[in-house]
């Protein structure tokens, strides 16, 4: 059984990804219901490299490639749908991975650690700092992405059509958006309080 789902993702195909953290389990279910498959399964999952999931929780899906995040290693892996062989994308311990991760349509792949949202481009290389600072420290909008977004984010998406990216900023109690085509940063919902119901979603608090 599934003890502790922590990831979702869906395939193109309609096909629904899910990550068990306490299990070190993926798992694909079918389209239109049936029984799942287990992608990966702890020690059980044979690819060429060694690195194996401790405890899965993000996932996101580009084409036929599914990247799996795994805090509890510090590291992220991406898995071919097509060969079933593991890639190890990045991680080494030197910077923790908190688990949200998204990919734009062109295949970057961003993932959060502490107040930073990190890019990696399709071709790979280091991770670049994409959104936030090391200082947490909470500033305007309008002075850009590389500040603006600095609060734990907790969840992160992008939106397929147009390649902005959403965050989850937690500690800030807001939603933010960094438009792809400009790299101003917008928040959409929330206020730096808890506050009540039935207002429009930018003065809403989360």
């Amino acid at each position: 059984p599934v003890l502790l789902p922590a990831g979702l993702a869906l395939g193109a195909d309609g096909t629904l990804y899910l990550s068990d953290s306490i299990n070190a389990q993926i798992f694909a279910y079918p389209p239109g219901g049936g029984a799942p498959k287990a992608i990966y399964a702890g020690e059980q999952k044979l690819r060429p490299q060694q690195y194996q999931l401790v405890s899965p929780t993000g996932l996101a899906i580009s084409a036929d490639r599914l990247f799996i995040a795994d805090p509890a290693g510090s590291q992220i892996l991406e898995d071919d749908l097509t060969t079933g062989l593991f890639t190890f994308i990045t991680g080494d311990g030197s910077f923790p991975i908190h688990g949200p991760i998204a990919v734009n349509p062109a295949g970057t792949l961003f993932f959060g650690t502490g107040n930073q949202i990190y890019e990696i481009n399709p071709g790979g290389g280091a991770p670049q700092v994409y959104a936030g600072s090391l200082s947490g420290a909470l500033l305007p909008e309008a002075d850009g992405p590389a500040l603006a977004v600095t609060t734990w984010p907790a969840a992160i998406a992008v939106n397929p059509t147009n390649g902005d990216l959403a965050i989850g900023d937690s500690d800030s109690d807001r939603i933010r958006i960094v438009r792809a085509a400009t790299q101003n940063v917008e928040a959409v919902a929330g206020e730096a309080q808890f506050s009540g119901d039935g207002i429009p979603a930018v003065l809403a608090s989360i």
